[in-house]
């Protein structure tokens, strides 16, 4: 049985993508050379799950061979503060607003 509909391209215009970091996504910290990093990720079985945030906020998709998943990471102010950009106007609902909240803050100090 085939559809006569297609689905949407996923765009900057879609809400998908905060809906899947709310449920799939991480935000938290590293220490490189002695300084705390913020990072955002969303970690998928399946690298083909994350292309979609690849295409549309950049950077790349890595393994994690720790846990064998793949990974979508963020840590550079100008990547951070662009994906809070889009958090603005497609917002998140689960605690994670409220970290997300303070990555200007943290970024200041």
């Amino acid at each position: 049985m085939s559809s006569r509909f297609s689905p949407l391209p996923l765009t900057r215009e879609n809400d998908w993508f905060s809906g899947f970091f709310d449920a799939d996504g991480t935000i938290g910290f590293s220490m490189k050379n002695n300084w705390p990093q913020l990072i955002v990720s969303v970690a998928q079985k399946y690298q083909s799950d994350l292309l979609s945030f690849k295409s549309i906020f950049g950077v790349s998709i890595l393994i994690d061979t720790r846990t064998n998943t793949y990974k979508w990471d963020i840590y550079s102010q100008d990547d951070v503060l662009d994906f809070q950009k889009y958090l603005t106007v497609y917002p998140l609902y689960s605690s994670k607003k409220k970290r997300f909240f303070f990555t200007k803050t943290l970024f200041m100090l």
